[in-house]
C-alpha cells in the first residue's frame, strides 16, 4: 500500500509540476511539485472503472486538500461513488453521493450545480437499482425530474423517466410505469428522437406484459415495427419480430397466466380450447423473418443489438450464436406446441442448444432442454427425454433461485417418464419432489406477492405525500405567481396612464407651438403685405404724381404738345409697371431696370435736366434671367434726387446704377450721386417748413430684414458719405445685397 501511495503520489507530481526548472530554488520546486485536489480529482477519474480501489485511495487524499463545503469535494465525492458503484459496493456508493448531494445544496443553486445534482440523484437511482430497493429508486428518480426539467435537459430527463418507467414495471406498480414511459414518449417526440420512441413503445409493451395485456403490448409492439421499418433499422425491425412473435406464442394459450417461461408446460396440450393456433401460426411468420434478417446480419450490426453487448468474453467471441440462440429455440416451441413436429422441433432446438452451449446462458439453455424433453417424450424415446430432464435438473441446481420453477417442471416430466418405463417407485419420488418444490414456490409467490402488495403501499403511500406537499407547493407558486401578476397589472396601469398624460402634454404643446408659429407667420405674412402696400404708396408718391401732372400742365401752356404726349406716355407705363410688379413676389432684373429708368426719365424732365443717370450692368450678369425682389431701388434713388441732387446749385447732377455679381445667389447694387451730401442737406432742410418725410427708406430695410428672415439670407443696405481729402461732400454712395430669385413670378 505504501509503494502504490509513493506511485500515486509520483504520478500527481508528473500532471501538477511537469519539468522542474532546475535553475528555481529548492522551495519553488517543493511547491511545484505539491498536487492540488484538482490534478488529484483528473488522476481518480483515470482509475475509476479500471481500477477502483486506485481511484478511492487518490480522491481521499483529494478530500483532504478541499473546503468542507466546496464544489470541489462534491465532484471529488461523485467520483468516488462512481468507483464504488464498479466495485459493486452500491451502499457505500450511496452514502458518497448523498454527502455530496449535501454539499451542493449548501451552495448557490445556479445551472451548473442544479445539473450536478440531478445527476447524483440519478446515479442513487442505478445503485438503489442493483440493490434492489426499487422503492428507494423510484424516489431518488423522482427527486432528479424536477432538476432536469429546470435546466432543461429533455434528454437525460427522458433516461430518468425510462428508469422509473423500469423501476415502476419490477415492482409492480404498473399505473406509474405506464405514467413514466408516456412522459418519456412525449419528451421523446418532443425531440424528434425516432429510435427513442421506438425502445419506449417496447417499454410501453414489456410493462402491458406484466399484466398479461397482449393485446395492448402487440399494438406497441407494432408501433415500434412500423417506425423501425421506416427508419430502415433492419437490426432492430429483427428485434421488434422476434418480440412481437413472443407476444402471439404467450397469448396463444387462454389459461397462461404466470409469466415464467417454464410455466408454458402446465397447458394441457390436448385441450384444443386452450390453445389458439391461429396466435402459433402467427407467431411462426414473424419467428421465420426475424430468423431470416438475423442470418444476414454481420458482426457490426449483430453489436448494435443489445444481445451482443457484454463484458463477457463468450459473448463477444460467439456474438452470432448470442443473436440467434432465443429465435431457435422460439421456433423450436412453437412447432412443437403448435404442430407437434418433433423434427423441426428437434433442428431448432440442437441449433440453439449450441448456441446456449457456447455462451453459456444456462437459464435459456435449460428451458430448451424441458422442450426437447417433451418432444422425445411425445416421440417414445423416454431415454432420450430421461437425459434431457436430468440434465436440466443438473444445470437448475447451479442456482437455487432462479432456476427452481424450471427443476419444479423437469422433475414432473421425469416422473411422467419413469412411469411410462414402468418405474414406479422412482416416479412416485419424482412425483413428490416436483410437489413438494410446486408448493414451496407457491409460498415464495405469495410472498413475493405480499412484499409487491406492500411495496406498492409504501410507494403509493409515499406518492400519496408527495403530491399533497406538490399541491400545496404548486398552490403556494400559483399565489405569488398571481399576485406577481396583480403587481404587475397595476405598473403597467400606471405606466400607461403616465405615458398616456406624457403623450397628451405634447400633443398640447405640439398644438400650442404649432398655432403660435400659425400665428407669427400671419403676423410676419400681414406685416409683409402692410410694407408691400407702404412701398407701392410711397412709389406712387402723391406729391410725385402732382408734380408729374404740373409739368404736363406746363408742357400744354407752352404749346409744347409733343413733350407732353412723350411724358403722359412715360408716366403711364411707369405707373402700369409699378403696379404690376407689386403684385409679384420677383421679376427680372431687365424689368426692374426698366421700371428704374422711366421713373428717372420723369423725374429728370420734371426737373428740367437737372441732372444725368447712368446704369452699368456688368456683363457677367444675364439680366433677362436672373430674378430679383421688385421695387427694392426705386427709394433710395428717389431719395438721393430729393435729398441729394436737388440742393445742388448747378445742374451737372448725375446718379450712377451698378449692378454686379456678389455670388451665385445675390448681386451687389451701388447707387452713387454727386448731391450735396447728407449733412448739408440736413442742415438745409432745417428751416424748410415743407419736409418731406421719406419712410421709403425704412420700409425697404424692414422689407430686406424680412426677406432675410424668410428666406434665411445675408441682404444688407449700406450708406456710405463720399468725401475729397479735404473732408468736403462729394455726394452719396449706397449699397444694397439683392438676392437672386430661382424664377420669376411675373404677371
Amino acid at each position: 500500500m505504501k509503494k502504490l501511495r509513493l506511485l500515486i503520489m509520483a504520478l500527481c507530481v508528473a500532471l501538477t509540476a511537469g519539468a522542474t526548472d532546475h535553475q528555481g530554488t529548492a522551495a519553488e520546486s517543493d511547491a511545484a511539485a505539491k498536487p492540488d485536489a484538482d490534478s488529484l480529482l483528473r488522476l481518480g477519474r483515470k482509475f475509476v472503472r479500471a481500477n477502483p480501489d486506485t481511484a478511492i485511495l487518490v480522491f481521499n487524499d483529494a478530500i483532504q486538500l478541499t473546503d468542507s463545503n466546496s464544489l470541489t469535494r462534491a465532484a471529488i465525492y461523485r467520483q468516488m461513488a462512481n468507483a464504488y458503484f464498479f466495485k459493486e459496493d452500491f451502499s457505500q456508493a450511496v452514502d458518497i453521493n448523498t454527502q455530496a448531494i449535501n454539499i451542493r445544496n449548501q451552495n448557490p443553486m445556479d445551472s451548473a450545480n442544479m445539473a450536478e445534482m440531478a445527476v447524483l440523484y440519478y446515479n442513487n437511482a442505478i445503485n438503489y437499482q442493483n440493490s434492489n430497493n426499487y422503492l428507494a429508486a423510484i424516489r431518488s428518480a423522482e427527486q432528479a425530474f424536477p432538476l432536469f426539467e429546470e435546466t432543461g435537459n429533455d434528454y437525460f430527463l427522458s433516461i430518468v423517466y425510462d428508469l422509473a418507467a423500469t423501476l415502476c414495471q419490477k415492482s409492480g406498480n404498473t399505473y406509474h410505469a405506464q405514467e413514466y414511459a408516456l412522459k418519456e414518449l412525449a419528451l421523446c417526440e418532443k425531440m424528434g428522437d425516432t429510435v427513442g420512441i421506438s425502445y419506449t413503445y417496447d417499454l410501453l409493451a414489456a410493462i402491458c406484459e406484466t399484466t398479461a395485456q397482449y393485446d395492448q403490448q402487440l399494438v406497441w409492439q407494432k408501433k415500434s415495427l412500423k417506425l423501425r421499418v421506416m427508419m430502415d433499422d433492419i437490426v432492430r425491425v429483427a428485434q421488434s419480430y422476434n418480440n412481437i412473435a413472443t407476444t402471439y406464442i404467450n397469448n396463444a394459450a387462454k389459461s397462461y397466466q404466470d409469466k415464467n417461461f417454464a410455466s408454458i408446460f402446465e397447458i394441457n396440450k390436448d385441450n384444443e380450447n386452450g390453445i389458439d393456433k391461429k396466435k402459433l401460426d402467427t407467431a411462426l411468420m414473424y419467428l421465420k423473418e426475424s430468423l431470416r434478417l438475423k442470418m444476414s446480419f454481420n458482426e457490426a450490426q449483430a453489436r448494435q443489438t443489445e444481445f451482443a453487448v457484454s463484458d463477457s468474453y463468450e459473448t463477444n467471441k460467439y456474438w452470432r450464436e448470442n443473436l440467434l440462440g432465443k429465435t431457435f429455440k422460439d421456433l423450436a416451441l412453437t412447432y412443437y406446441w403448435r404442430y407437434s413436429n418433433t423434427d423441426s422441433c428437434m433442428i431448432y432446438g440442437r441449433k440453439a442448444e449450441d448456441c446456449f452451449k457456447k455462451t453459456k446462458q444456462y437459464y435459456e439453455y435449460a428451458g430448451l432442454l424441458i422442450i426437447m424433453g417433451e418432444a422425445q417424450t411425445t416421440t417414445g424415446n423416454l431415454n432420450a427425454a430421461k437425459r434431457y430432464f436430468e440434465e436440466a435438473i443438473e444445470l437448475s441446481e447451479q442456482d437455487a433461485g432462479g432456476f427452481k420453477s424450471i427443476k419444479q417442471m423437469a422433475l414432473a416430466n421425469l416422473s411422467s417418464v419413469f412411469f411410462r418405463m414402468g418405474d414406479y417407485r422412482a416416479a412416485f419420488l419424482f412425483q413428490r419432489e416436483s410437489i413438494r418444490m410446486k408448493d414451496s414456490l407457491a409460498n415464495e409467490s405469495n410472498i413475493r406477492e405480499l412484499a409487491l402488495m406492500e411495496s406498492r403501499y409504501e410507494f403509493d403511500k409515499q406518492h400519496t405525500a408527495d403530491s399533497i406537499n406538490h399541491y400545496h407547493e404548486t398552490l403556494r407558486i400559483e399565489t405569488e405567481h398571481q399576485n406577481e401578476l396583480m403587481r404587475t397589472r397595476v405598473r403597467t396601469r400606471v405606466l400607461l396612464s403616465v405615458a398616456l398624460l406624457f403623450i397628451l402634454i405634447g400633443v398640447i404643446m405640439f398644438f400650442f407651438y404649432k398655432t403660435t408659429k400659425e400665428n407669427e407667420e400671419n403676423k410676419l405674412r400681414n406685416k409683409a403685405l402692410e410694407t408691400e402696400r407702404s412701398l407701392l404708396r410711397t412709389q406712387m408718391n402723391p406729391h410725385f404724381i402732382f408734380n408729374a401732372l404740373n409739368s404736363v400742365q406746363s408742357f400744354i401752356v407752352g404749346n409744347n404738345a409733343q413733350d407732353a404726349v412723350r411724358f403722359l406716355s412715360k408716366f403711364a407705363k411707369l405707373m402700369r409697371m409699378i403696379l404690376n410688379n407689386s403684385m409679384v413676389q420677383s421679376v427680372t432684373l431687365s424689368n426692374e431696370m426698366q421700371s428704374l429708368g422711366l421713373y428717372l426719365d420723369l423725374e429728370r424732365a420734371r426737373f428740367g435736366n437737372k441732372f444725368n443717370y447712368k446704369i452699368d450692368i456688368d456683363d457677367n450678369v444675364e439680366e433677362d434671367l436672373v430674378c430679383v425682389p421688385p421695387m427694392l431701388v426705386q427709394p433710395f434713388i428717389e431719395n438721393a434726387i430729393i435729398h441729394g441732387l436737388m440742393h445742388k446749385t448747378t445742374d451737372d447732377g448725375l446718379i450712377t446704377i451698378k449692378i454686379s455679381e456678389n455670388d451665385e445667389n445675390s448681386l451687389i447694387c451701388q447707387i452713387t450721386d454727386n448731391g450735396v451730401g447728407r449733412n448739408a442737406a440736413a442742415e438745409l432742410e432745417k428751416n424748410n417748413e415743407r419736409k418731406h418725410k421719406s419712410v421709403g427708406m425704412q420700409l425697404t430695410r424692414d422689407r430686406l430684414r424680412d426677406l432675410n428672415s424668410e428666406a434665411n439670407s445675408q441682404m444688407s443696405c449700406t450708406i456710405t458719405d463720399l468725401e475729397d481729402k479735404a473732408g468736403n461732400a462729394l455726394g452719396t454712395q449706397v449699397t444694397i445685397i439683392i438676392p437672386i430669385v430661382e424664377e420669376s413670378n411675373e404677371a
